[in-house]
């Protein structure tokens, strides 16, 4: 008995002295990844795609919710004719709300939702109000240039309306 209250002892004095260490490197990763999306809206605003990409591994790539994947490659020529064909008529805002970030070593998990509003021409040509929201979990490593996105999954569509109007996303 005398040794598995010994025990139990030392183990609440081992959690008890790294709970802060955790805290700290949690409080620094939140600041340093809050500031990597920050500047990923201001790259946003300004439509530097090639800088958005710099974010990204070579291997990078997403999940989108109906299980399909975009490579780098076709998201760089996807927002690339997004940007330049006038199919984004006006930003009206766009930001990331960090909901989660879990360290693995060299890998940091974020969960954030990406709020975004703006004008865009939809498929009948004409400009529409559109709101789209949705929550993904961004795989992040460690490289020797800092911290570079391998993988978004779409997690879950919180938002999607045009012209204030609910629409269901397309999800099988």
């Amino acid at each position: 008995m005398k040794t598995f209250v010994s025990f139990l002892l030392t183990l609440w004095v081992i959690v008890v002295s790294t709970a802060p260490a955790f805290g700290v490197v949690n409080k620094r990763l939140r600041k340093e990844f809050k500031a990597l999306y920050a500047k990923q809206v201001e790259l946003g605003k300004a439509r530097d795609v090639k800088a958005l990409m710099e974010f990204n591994t070579p291997d990078y790539s997403v999940k989108l919710l109906d299980g399909s994947t975009v490579s780098r490659k076709q998201l760089e020529q996807g927002m690339t004719r997004y940007f330049t064909s006038g199919q984004l008529v006006r930003q009206l805002s766009f930001s990331y709300s960090l909901m989660r970030i879990t360290s693995t070593g060299e890998e940091v998990i974020v969960l954030v939702e990406q709020k975004d509003k703006r004008i865009q021409k939809r498929r009948d040509g004409k400009p529409h109000k559109v709101e789209a929201n949705v929550i993904h979990r961004d795989t992040w490593v460690k490289t020797a240039g800092g911290w570079k996105r391998r993988l978004t999954e779409e997690v879950k569509q919180t938002r999607f309306t045009v012209d204030d109007k609910p629409v269901e996303p397309k999800v099988p």
